[in-house]
């Protein structure tokens, strides 16, 4: 190696100087507020800006306060907590999550932790990593009000590990215990003399097991998180879930299966990006824990939602989705003088 000159290493000095300014630091943490919705205060982070405040017709305003860990606590233990009041039901609502992250040479996954809350869930979310019903923007951009709300305590525990590149798993175990909320969401049982009999609740106990392939990935990681940089082939994830009535005091018999594949393919005309997912489910249990197909009353867009059917409208023990979108990148709109300064972007959804 050869010695670096004055000028370039000037450089590596600027830099490093840049950090410890005091304007860096202000933009820096204005942007990360803005995208995290966190405020950092040393080890430790304040918000969340985005759902502090919600309304809904159950709770009326919503007030909610979390804090979690950053990496400057810890490296290995994380934890976040929030409390959540409401002006109508006048109820405290919370959650905790604690979990340890096994430090590994290569940056790779390993971590167990466990999860409690006890708090309002809309059970037509169950299954989705779509954002929580009080996210301030899915709360007042909406065409009516929230129907699928359901009372939950619901703990778990997890252990997660990235085994290389291409495989990952997750295995968890999940206590639910879910009650109606008069008014809004009943219970319904049928007798074996055919009578009807309504329930105020119900319990739930499955282990889990997931499996996540992902053959030629490439990631990069930062803060805990692994980001996906590019696949040429398809991500392939599998997922089974089993319940044993009176194990823990479940309630019912049921076992499920899921498959998804998702896959972004590039084009000499943009790219394209496809996902199928298939359920399966074999078992009777209460319509919450069926497979809710996702519609959206939200004027938010949602590309995992299907964005002319209404929330909760279809449930099903079996299904089979595809969506499918394709993005120009500007492939006809920058051929068009003056409509290119405008940077339009064409997107094909199906």
């Amino acid at each position: 190696q050869e010695d670096l000159s004055n000028s370039q290493d000037n450089v590596y000095f600027l830099l490093d100087s840049l950090k410890n300014t005091k304007a860096y630091k202000r933009y820096t943490n204005a942007g990360r507020t803005l995208v995290t919705g966190y405020f950092k205060i040393g080890p430790i982070d304040f918000g969340n800006l985005y759902n502090m405040l919600s309304y809904n017709p159950i709770e009326g305003y919503r007030i909610r306060l979390s804090t979690k860990s950053n990496g400057d606590l810890s490296k290995n233990f994380w934890y976040s907590v929030y409390g959540a009041y409401g002006t109508n039901d006048k109820k405290y609502k919370y959650g905790v999550e604690l979990k340890y992250r096994f430090l590994q040479e290569d940056s790779k996954i390993h971590e167990i932790g466990v999860k409690y809350k006890d708090d309002y869930q809309r059970f037509s979310l169950a299954n989705t990593n779509s954002n929580e019903y009080d996210f301030i923007l899915n709360s007042f951009l909406r065409k009516n009000a929230y129907k699928d709300l359901v009372y939950v305590r619901d703990f778990s525990l997890y252990h997660t590990k990235e085994w290389n590149s291409v495989l990952m798993s997750e295995i968890s175990g999940n206590f639910k215990q879910y009650k109606t909320v008069p008014g809004l969401v009943d219970f319904t049982t049928t007798q074996p003399d055919g009578t009807k009999k309504i329930v105020d609740g119900f319990r739930m106990v499955n282990p889990t097991i997931e499996l996540q392939f992902t053959p030629g990935a490439k990631y990069l990681y930062a803060d805990g998180k692994r980001i996906l940089i590019r696949s040429k082939l398809p991500r392939i994830v599998l997922d089974y879930t089993v319940s044993k009535k009176g194990f823990l005091g479940s309630d019912f018999n049921y076992q499920s299966i899921g498959l998804n594949i998702t896959q972004r393919i590039p084009s000499p005309i943009g790219w394209t990006r496809y996902t199928l997912s298939a359920s399966k489910l074999f078992g009777e249990i209460p319509y919450p824990l069926l497979f809710i197909h996702q519609g959206n009353e939200n004027f938010l867009k949602d590309n995992k939602r299907f964005s002319n059917m209404k929330e909760g409208e279809y449930a099903a023990d079996q299904e089979v989705t595809l969506m499918f979108e394709h993005h120009f990148g500007g492939f006809f709109f920058n051929k068009i003088p003056l409509v290119k300064k405008l940077k339009l972007r064409e997107i094909f959804l199906c």
